[in-house]
């Protein structure tokens, strides 16, 4: 923002007045005027990695390299979780409430970050995780060669490997309800799932993407290396650069 460092990860409210964006090896700055001024908030600097907001802007978590998970409640930043882990992503429901982190193992909290369950037992190399409107349904992206998404419908407490192609993911996001779900990968096409998870197709676009978001009613937006930004309001039937 402004003159500070470059960003790394970004996060919005549901109203896009309050937004926020962590910093690759600085500081996290915040805006509650859709970008017009950015402050530099109170987390310390580190190498973030992503951030996540509440539907309201007043909760934040973000997670870092070597291994701490951060929140912020109005403002007021404090560290949660810290084990060394490299951390890829973490993932909020509306309230803020229920979260997710993507680590050498996947994490789940139900009350804001005080207290984190790690809820898989294998260490693996998890890249993104993506949280429905309610928190209820999750999603996560396996980094491996031959690696799997993984779904869950109580809020984290149990796993299910999909039937989706064996990849390299990176990302996923979902919609709303959790119903509609987007994941990328490393090199290849973006896939859709418009069934939680059950079926997984590609969509049309191929192409190097690195990062996938998704608004409530599953419209989608995809960076892809290219650069470019891709934009499908239509599910990934037709999209605009």
């Amino acid at each position: 923002p402004g003159s500070s460092p470059l960003g790394y990860a970004l996060a919005s409210s549901s109203d896009g007045n309050k937004l926020a964006a962590a910093a690759s090896g600085n500081y996290i700055f915040a805006t509650a005027d859709g970008g017009a001024t950015w402050t530099q908030t109170g987390a310390v600097s580190n190498q973030w990695f992503a951030i996540c907001s509440s539907a309201d802007g007043e909760k934040l978590a973000a997670v870092n390299y070597p291994g701490y998970v951060f929140t912020s409640v109005a403002g007021t930043w404090s560290s949660q979780r810290g084990n060394n882990a490299y951390y890829r992503d973490i993932a909020s429901s509306a309230d803020g409430n229920t979260l997710v982190a993507a680590g050498p193992y996947l994490y789940t909290s139900t009350n804001s970050g005080a207290t984190w369950y790690q809820r898989t037992a294998v260490l693996q190399s998890w890249n993104g995780v993506a949280a429905s409107t309610d928190g209820s349904k999750m999603a996560a992206a396996l980094d491996a060669a031959a690696g799997r998404m993984w779904t869950s419908t109580n809020s984290g407490v149990t796993w299910q490997q999909t039937a989706s192609p064996e990849k390299q993911w990176r990302y996923v996001a979902s919609s709303g309800d959790g119903t509609k779900l987007y994941a990328s990968t490393f090199g290849e096409k973006l896939y859709l799932s418009p069934d939680s998870g059950g079926n997984w197709t590609p969509t049309t676009l191929a192409n190097d993407y690195y990062d996938v978001a998704c608004s409530a009613d599953g419209s989608i937006v995809a960076a892809a290396g290219n650069p470019k930004i891709y934009l499908s309001l239509n599910s990934g039937a037709t999209w605009f650069d």
